[in-house]
């Protein structure tokens, strides 16, 4: 049995064998290839981006490197309470103006940092002061260590206030050179009155004038055995 024509062509019309030979097409792959736009505000926009994330890693670094410093300079804060107290001082812990321990034995002593607190020290050692000059004649620095008898000064040269001099109770003329020997026993009440001299000019001065005072009074009380 032959094929039916197309009335159109004239042609035999495929069969259904034809329909089952004619290959078919398999589905294509997706395209592997995205092109490019080419509009100038996309390729901004990228930049920006990109610029945005750089700037925003910047700021996290320099926000934790801040915190790190801001740590060391607390924990360096704290720990400048700690100071060390010698042997031969006594430590006295002020905490916001007030004294809230006193002798404080030598070693590593914590107080509030300063300027909230402090350790004030005081040496505790033996102290020197030498009276050289109150009852003694005016002299030449070359013969300051010269003895009375070698200066070979009277009475009658003697010139009140410039050379220094003691009355005994029967109203003789007397000369002397004083060395005064001196602890701090009481650290607070030293601090107290002294902490504004750091050079311990106005120390020198009290004990300097107790000495004379209690001189004056000793050899005042004082007569010529012979």
């Amino acid at each position: 049995m032959s094929d039916p024509l197309d009335p159109q062509t004239g042609l035999p019309l495929p069969g259904d064998g034809a329909l089952e030979a004619m290959p078919v097409e398999e589905p294509r792959r997706a395209a592997s290839l995205t092109l490019r736009s080419d509009d100038p505000r996309d390729s901004r926009a990228v930049s920006m981006e990109a610029a945005n994330k750089s700037l925003a890693d910047a700021l996290a670094i320099i926000y934790r490197l801040l915190q790190a410093v801001m740590l060391a300079l607390v924990l360096l804060f704290f720990f400048s309470g700690f100071q060390q107290v010698n042997q031969a001082e006594t430590g006295i812990r002020v905490d916001l103006g007030r004294i809230k321990a006193a002798d404080l034995e030598p070693g590593f002593q914590f107080s509030l940092p300063y300027p909230l607190g402090e350790i004030l020290k005081v040496e505790r050692g033996v102290r020197t002061l030498r009276l050289d000059e109150s009852f003694w004649p005016k002299v030449p620095e070359s013969m300051r260590g010269r003895s009375i008898d070698q200066l070979s000064i009277s009475a009658g040269n003697l010139k009140p206030g410039e050379d220094g001099s003691l009355l005994t109770a029967d109203a003789n003329i007397a000369h002397a050179q004083w060395t005064v020997i001196y602890s701090v026993s009481r650290a607070r009440s030293f601090l107290q009155n002294f902490f504004q001299d750091p050079e311990r000019r106005q120390e020198r001065n009290l004990v300097r004038a107790a000495v004379e005072r209690a001189a004056v009074r000793v050899v005042g009380q004082q007569q010529d055995a012979a």
